[in-house]
């Protein structure tokens, strides 16, 4: 599933390719994609220019004159572009013509992508409960999330209303690097075990955005290569074990993260 670094990687993708460009034309290829949006809502954005993107934890949001357009990634959605005469991606299901020449395309195998349109983003978040986006996060939003909580690390460090963004191979990555069991009870970690942990995250999410990940595709060194029930763990020391946690599977060493 697309987390936070490769929806990043695709929004700068996007910005690199298309803003300030006008949007001349939009197709659905998908109805499913579009049935919970008003009639005519393509008035809203075509023959308007992509002025701004923005990026909260893993939703994406264009900005075309007044609308925003809101895009989330689901299990398998990403962007590719292709020159508008080009034949379409496969799995395309959304296509948006830009006068530049380039025709984006929101590609999603398995169809679990969403795409809304949204006139105020902070009115978006406020709904979804979302909390600060994980580069942005705060010394104080560490204190908030694991003081006395009494669920696992990996529970809270998933929990998108504390701070948006952290996946699960993001926090099974994190808590491996920072030798913490991901059932440790959130409460039981000091302030400056916290604090070091989230700073974990966020080193990790721009480690992977700088090596322009996509998914299943991350730096060598990274734990999510070891990610699978009896693999050798890096430490040399132990096995990989495999539990779940807040509704998803989790993985860590048997010995580093005792």
């Amino acid at each position: 599933m697309p987390e936070l670094p490769e929806v990043e990687v695709m929004r700068r993708n996007i910005e690199a390719h298309v803003l300030h460009a006008g949007l001349r034309k939009v197709d659905v290829l998908d109805p499913r994609l579009t049935t919970s949006l008003p009639q005519n809502w393509e008035n809203a954005v075509v023959n308007n220019e992509l002025s701004e993107t923005r990026r909260v934890g893993k939703y994406l949001f264009l900005f075309f004159g007044k609308t925003w357009l809101h895009l989330h990634f689901g299990m398998t959605g990403s962007i590719v572009f292709v020159p508008t005469n080009d034949h379409l991606p496969k799995y395309s299901r959304l296509a948006l013509d830009f006068d530049n020449g380039l025709r984006m395309c929101f590609t999603d195998p398995r169809t679990f992508g969403k795409m809304d349109v949204v006139n105020r983003v902070e009115s978006f978040l406020s709904t979804k409960k979302l909390g600060r986006d994980l580069l942005d996060a705060t010394e104080d939003d560490a204190k908030k999330m694991f003081v006395n909580r009494k669920i696992s690390a990996k529970a809270i460090l998933l929990k998108q209303k504390e701070v948006a963004g952290i996946g699960n191979w993001l926090a099974d990555e994190a808590l491996f690097r920072q030798k913490i069991h991901p059932a440790t009870p959130g409460g039981s970690l000091s302030e400056r075990k916290a604090q070091h942990l989230l700073d974990e995250a966020k080193r990790i999410a721009v480690e992977a955005i700088d090596a322009d990940t996509h998914y299943g595709d991350f730096p060598d060194h990274f734990f999510v290569h070891h990610r699978k029930e009896n693999n050798d763990c890096p430490c040399g020391m132990g096995k990989i074990e495999k539990v779940q946690l807040a509704g998803r599977s989790t993985y860590f060493c048997s010995t580093c993260q005792s």
